[in-house]
Formats: structure tokens, sequence, C-alpha cells
């Protein structure tokens, strides 16, 4: 399951990977762009996201948004995908999280407010 599909309480299991419509506009990728929704797409193309757990959901403070949700997951991914610094990792353990927004009465991912990882 992509994480970010678990966050919206979506299906059991998204092997394409996270979605852009998750996203909020105004915020790290805009789905109305096709140019954002490029770039993401081919930076998760071979991406599967397993093991997510959902550690907390606090109140926002960052001002960007709403809630902040801090998730656990494990990503599968092809040699040269890796995280920064480690791009041919192809398993990464990630603790990250994310500021949602609510426009319109949807949780939307707005943005990061911190991220860790290690390889599997």
């Amino acid at each position: 399951m992509g994480f970010r599909a678990a966050a919206a309480g979506m299906g059991e299991e998204d092997r394409s990977g996270p979605g852009p419509a998750l996203y909020d506009p105004a915020g790290i990728v805009n789905p109305n762009n096709p140019k954002s929704v490029t770039k993401f797409s081919n930076d998760v193309a071979t991406t599967y996201d397993d093991d997510i757990t959902l550690r907390s959901v606090t109140a926002d403070t960052t001002g960007k948004g709403v809630l902040q949700a801090r998730l656990t997951f494990r990503s599968r991914q092809d040699a040269g995908k890796g995280p920064v610094g480690r791009p041919e990792e192809t398993c990464t353990r990630w603790d990250v999280t994310y500021v949602l927004s609510r426009p319109a009465g949807r949780y939307l991912i707005r943005a990061g407010n911190g991220a860790s990882s290690a390889p599997c």
C-alpha cells in the first residue's frame, strides 16, 4: 500500500506508488500542473511501500496545515531511485511527518515536516 493511500484510508495495496491526487495543489506536488505530476511520477515510478504504520496524528505546528501525521514504512525501489546520498539503495526504512491540509473537507498532503531514513 502506498503510504499516502494509507493516510487517506484507501485500499490495502497500491503497487503503483502514491498518487499526486492526494496532494494539496498549494503544497509540494501540484496535481493540476502536468510538469509537477510528471516529475513526481518519474520519481516514484519503481517504488512500492509496505509495512506502513501511522505513529501519530497531532495538530499542525507549522502554520501550513491542520494536522501532522507521522508514518513509518519501508520502500522498495529500483537501484538509482534511492534516497538522496544513497541512490543505489533498493530498500529503505522511512520515518516521515507530513503536514495535512483540509481544503473542501478532504485531507491532503501539503508538505513534509521532517524525515529520516536508513537502509533495510
